[in-house]
């Protein structure tokens, strides 16, 4: 039997550069913006959120509200990383609705914390579905009928976000 040495030089260069490349993908998802943030280079993480928020990353805001909130990579600032979050909900991030819900409720505003949690429902979260009813117990009838109404307010948002997203 005898080795055809030009087919195996090609096969040769054929399997190195699947290699790169696979080795170039893994490379690129741990230098994104949630590879970053998992692994915990939170510094990093900033920059490149901040790019990717720029391209409507469904993640990116997610991650900079986190990032924001607890001061990871940089100066702690509740608001801009409730803003984040904010925008990230305009996304349907249902991690960003969760973690709003969570905020509202551990500061006992319970009638925002309701909406974000009924949001996070509505996106198919079934964890939501004890911390609602449990910000719903500290609700009465006028503020929970509020609560419906923002809710509705705010996915009317989130539709006109998704058309306008859809349009670019």
């Amino acid at each position: 039997m005898s080795i055809n040495k030009p087919a195996l030089s090609f096969c040769i260069q054929v399997s190195c550069s699947a290699l790169l490349i696979v080795g170039s993908l893994s490379a690129s998802a741990s230098e994104s913006c949630s590879g970053f943030f998992e692994q915990q280079h939170y510094q990093s993480a900033l920059e490149k959120c901040t790019l990717d928020a720029k391209h409507h990353s469904l993640n990116a805001n997610f991650i900079l509200g986190e990032l924001y909130i607890n001061g990871l990579g940089t100066k702690k600032d509740i608001a801009k990383g409730l803003s984040y979050h904010q925008l990230a909900t305009l996304s349907n991030n249902v991690d960003s609705e969760l973690a709003l819900g969570k905020y509202y409720a551990q500061n006992k505003d319970y009638l925002q914390s309701h909406v974000f949690f009924s949001l996070a429902l509505d996106s198919g979260s079934l964890s939501a579905l004890d911390f609602k009813e449990s910000a719903e117990k500290n609700l009465s009838a006028q503020e929970l009928t509020l609560s419906k109404g923002y809710l509705s307010v705010l996915k009317s948002a989130i539709a006109q976000q998704r058309k306008q997203l859809a349009g670019n």
